[in-house]
């Protein structure tokens, strides 16, 4: 539960300050709010970079005194909007997708999966099982993937390695490149978007996680107060990110 807390926090918060490599900057980047404000803050990166990799933001000078519709009561302390994936109307002679529950943490695991959905989608919109025989994702999120495997019987499967989607560069979130996914009703769609959209259908809190979340986060923030939201990554004096500098862009925007 305490994953889901840091997750929505750094989701509604004003402005958000991590690196670029963390899994968990990469998930809440597609979580927060769509705004042409810049609201995230990648400190292993130029300006330009910022712009350019994974901001959605226009104005690389923007400050967060311009930033006023980042607030606690966003989406994800309210019943999704998105509709949830349709997993059964899938094509039953394609491969089957075997996604295992794998990664150093959480957030990477997620990350891993919808890389993975995404992949299946566009391979003529494979089935997609969700190998979490170990996993106690049921407690937390609503059903991934087919039920059962017996559903898909036959069927040819495969296992996707975390490599694959690490090294197939269409399932990076490069603004130019646009997608076709007949099955999500999509067409012409930036692989930014599609990544924030496939994201809402597939990865979907239990309605008591929402709320046990949401409650503890008025508890634990004042309620309607900003905030700035802060990602720290175990490995960031490795990219040369000093914890000094989170301290100066914190006193920058205060």
């Amino acid at each position: 539960e305490k994953f889901f807390v840091e997750l929505f926090a750094m989701a509604g918060a004003k402005a958000l300050i991590g690196v670029s490599t963390s899994a968990v900057s990469w998930w809440v980047y597609f979580m927060r709010e769509k705004t042409d404000k810049e609201t995230f803050y990648f400190l292993d990166k130029s300006e330009e970079m910022n712009q350019e990799s994974t901001s959605v933001n226009a104005d690389s000078n923007a400050v967060v005194d311009e930033v006023d519709i980042l607030k606690r009561d966003n989406e994800w302390c309210t019943p999704p909007k998105q509709p949830p994936m349709d997993y059964d109307n899938c094509n039953k002679e394609a491969v089957l997708y075997n996604i295992p529950f794998v990664g150093t943490n959480l957030a990477q695991a997620f990350q891993f999966i919808l890389l993975g959905a995404i992949m299946a989608l566009e391979d003529q919109n494979a089935c997609l099982y969700l190998d979490e025989s170990q996993s106690v994702l049921d407690k937390f999120m609503q059903p991934i993937g087919l039920k059962s495997i017996k559903a898909s019987i036959g069927q040819k499967k495969t296992t996707v390695k975390w490599e694959q989607v690490l090294d197939d560069i269409n399932l990076r979130p490069t603004k130019n490149i646009l997608s076709h996914i007949p099955a999500l009703q999509m067409e012409n769609i930036t692989r930014h978007e599609l990544i924030r959209i496939a994201l809402r259908r597939l990865w979907r809190p239990t309605k008591d996680i929402r709320q046990k979340t949401c409650t503890l986060l008025d508890t634990l923030l004042e309620k309607d107060k900003e905030y700035i939201a802060v990602s720290l990554h175990p490995n960031d004096e490795q990219e040369h990110v000093a914890i000094s500098h989170y301290i100066d862009k914190v006193e920058h925007m205060a």
